[in-house]
């Protein structure tokens, strides 16, 4: 059953106007600089992440905070208080340009620019590369970059140095954010009007900006007894964590807990790793998921674990087996080619209007199907002429460009369809690694180089962290938000890119003011051990100076398995045109095993799959809808006291208290 399913009450009037005002414009940007501040000042220094979460923490905060706080200010002055649409408006904003200040952010991409300047050595052979980085890429000066990683003698950022990259990047994640805007409103309509996706993590801010509606599932949702009583559970969830935190004797309900001791035999420790997780995001919007898919992530995630027990106990001991985010990288090439073929008739329209075809309405749309069209085109010439700049053969960055294309295509229908509250529902590294697996290192380096090669892993930001997944998912978001709050999409386009600039200045000024303050050495409180993404950057880096020094040939396992996922996946999607109940999804395939055996999504969602099975056996759809507010109240409670609460009450104690509990969104 999904989400859309249990809408059943007709739309409201659409009000007039576009919903957009200065007002609203101006208060979002400085929430914007605000969250920026607060991350330079505190989440930087001592690792209390304050921007992360999906949605992000501060866009819930705001919501949280500014609902109440209108319909105080209303009563005094009504022509003072915003309004649900200039509400809307500031949270939208938020998705967009908040989640590049937290922690998979501008912090994932920065010490690709730097690592192997400052980490050279003899042994790891670094130094011998660093020719290969183009000048423009980052600065030259050694002094610059060594005080990035130490802090600078003197106080200040070098900005002379810095304003060339910065500038340039800056106008490279312009042309991707365009590029995942115009691909996402090319496939709007279809999604939101054609397929009816049910868009879960939608349904919380449209419900709580209009909680006196006196219609809908989370109607007066303030006053709502079942949202206290979630937001009430989220308290003791995190009021007992807490408390452990201080006094370990305390009984606490654990974020995550390993079983992996129950598994030390052979053949059952190929179940290893087992991570049961209670995280409240998941459960809260887990239950706005669909039961096939609460259904179908549990039973994939087994499936793959007894599949490695089965390779186990026949003797294959092949690392990595059985290729879990292979299978999935796979899944999410082919499900990206599945869904265009879908489409097929929708984007023949938007070809036809593109090319001046006046019986095509797109009047409703993000931008003009034709400069949708004109912004896929120029984002995918600007990719390609930057990495030629860069001295990366096309031959590498065309398909790895496609790759990261078909990932922002598949996470952003994973975000409408499934809704799952979490960051890594793709296979990382993979975009890249398909590539690298298929062609082999020697095939490589005999097609385009050693320089390619050098600028591809800078380029695997991209494929390591999730930028374009990101923008694509916020974005489909943001146009579901604009249509059921009646807000003008057109006049939202330029205002999402405008706090998507703002919000990228604001963090490049913050994390630098603080990297030059403190050193990226010590970044979030790490012992003069460096960030954990520095560590990271420097792995993949070691890994690119074997694969140039020591090439081998293509995985033909990996790139099998990938191609099995693949077509495995596209059978799920034949079987669920074929059989219309059938009750296994491909997207809870390709999400299961994206983030490999470490993958905690599996028992909360057999928690509100069971949940909601029962409710639907016993009470029917109309038990299903009155809970609603419930499991919201949950998500919204977990925001305020894990999410807020905590972080704030952690700064004043130490480490070996705070870290005890550690909350991640």
């Amino acid at each position: 059953m999904a989400l859309a399913e249990a809408q059943s009450n007709p739309p409201a009037a659409a009000p007039s106007g576009s919903g957009v005002t200065v007002r609203a414009v101006v208060i979002g940007l400085v929430f914007i600089f605000l969250v920026n501040l607060a991350v330079g000042k505190i989440e930087l220094i001592v690792g209390r992440y304050l921007a992360s979460g999906i949605p992000p923490i501060p866009a819930v905060l705001t919501l949280a905070l500014l609902v109440p706080l209108m319909a105080l200010v209303r009563k005094v002055s009504p022509r003072l208080a915003l309004g649900r649409r200039e509400i809307l408006t500031i949270y939208c904003l938020m998705l967009v340009s908040v989640p590049f200040a937290a922690t998979y952010g501008i912090r994932s991409f920065l010490p690709r620019l730097t690592v192997m300047q400052y980490y050279a050595t003899p042994e790891n052979h670094f130094g011998e590369y660093t020719q290969h980085i183009p000048e423009w890429f980052a600065p030259t000066n050694m002094q610059a970059v060594q005080a990035m990683y130490e802090g600078g003698d003197t106080p200040g950022v070098p900005w002379g140095v810095w304003v060339k990259p910065l500038g340039l990047w800056l106008l490279f994640f312009v042309f991707l954010f365009i590029t995942t805007l115009s691909l996402m409103t090319i496939m709007a309509r279809q999604w939101a009007e054609a397929e009816r996706l049910p868009y879960p993590l939608v349904q919380l801010p449209m419900e709580m900006v209009d909680p006196q509606r006196g219609h809908g599932m989370l109607a007066n949702f303030f006053t709502n007894p079942l949202a206290w009583i979630g937001i009430t559970l989220a308290l003791v969830y995190n009021a007992l964590n807490i408390a452990n935190a201080f006094n370990p004797a305390i009984p606490s309900i654990k974020q995550n807990t390993s079983l992996d001791n129950m598994f030390t035999e052979r053949p059952w420790d190929a179940i290893r790793p087992l991570i049961l997780s209670t995280y409240p995001g998941y459960i809260g919007f887990g239950y706005l998921v669909s039961q096939e898919l609460c259904g179908s992530i549990v039973v994939f995630t087994w499936l793959a674990k007894f599949l490695g027990m089965t390779g186990s106990m026949m003797g294959y001991e092949q690392a990595g087996f059985p290729f879990w985010q292979e299978q999935s990288a796979g899944g999410y090439v082919a499900l990206a080619l599945y869904m265009l073929w879908v489409a097929r008739g929708h984007l023949g329209n938007v070809w036809r209007k593109a090319l001046g075809a006046n019986d095509v309405d797109d009047r409703d749309q993000m931008m003009p199907y034709r400069w949708a069209v004109i912004g896929l085109i120029a984002g995918t010439a600007f990719f390609l002429i930057w990495t030629s700049l860069a001295g990366m053969a096309w031959q590498l960055a065309l398909p790895f460009w496609l790759i990261v294309l078909c990932f922002g295509l598949t996470y952003g229908r994973v975000r409408a369809e499934a809704g799952i509250p979490d960051d890594f529902l793709y296979p990382y590294r993979l975009p890249q690694m398909l590539i690298v697996n298929a062609i082999g290192p020697r095939g490589m380096l005999r097609m385009a180089g050693p320089q390619s090669v050098v600028v591809m892993e800078i380029m695997a930001f991209l494929s390591r962290f999730h930028p374009t997944q990101t923008m694509a998912a916020y974005q489909t978001d943001v146009m579901q938000i604009a249509k059921l709050g009646h807000i003008s999409r057109r006049a939202l386009s330029g205002l999402l890119l405008l706090a998507f600039v703002c919000g990228l200045v604001f963090a490049f000024w913050g994390h630098f003011s603080t990297f030059y303050s403190v050193g990226l050495n010590v970044l979030e409180g790490n012992p003069r051990n460096s960030d954990w993404r520095t560590n990271d950057t420097v792995g993949a880096f070691a890994g690119m100076v074997t694969r140039i020094e020591n090439p081998t040939g293509a995985d033909l396992t990996r790139t099998g398995w990938a191609l099995g996922g693949g077509l495995f996946a596209l059978g799920l999607a034949a079987a669920r045109m074929v059989w219309l109940r059938f009750p296994l999804h491909p997207l809870g395939y390709i999400v299961a095993l994206a983030y490999g055996p470490s993958t905690a999504l599996w028992f909360p969602f057999m928690l509100v799959f069971i949940i909601k099975w029962l409710l639907l056996k016993i009470g029917g759809i109309g038990a299903f809808r009155r809970l609603i507010p419930l499991f919201i109240g949950l998500v919204v409670g977990h925001y305020l006291f894990g999410g807020v609460a905590w972080p704030i009450i952690s700064l004043f104690y130490d480490t070996a208290v705070s870290g005890r509990y550690y909350t991640i969104f």
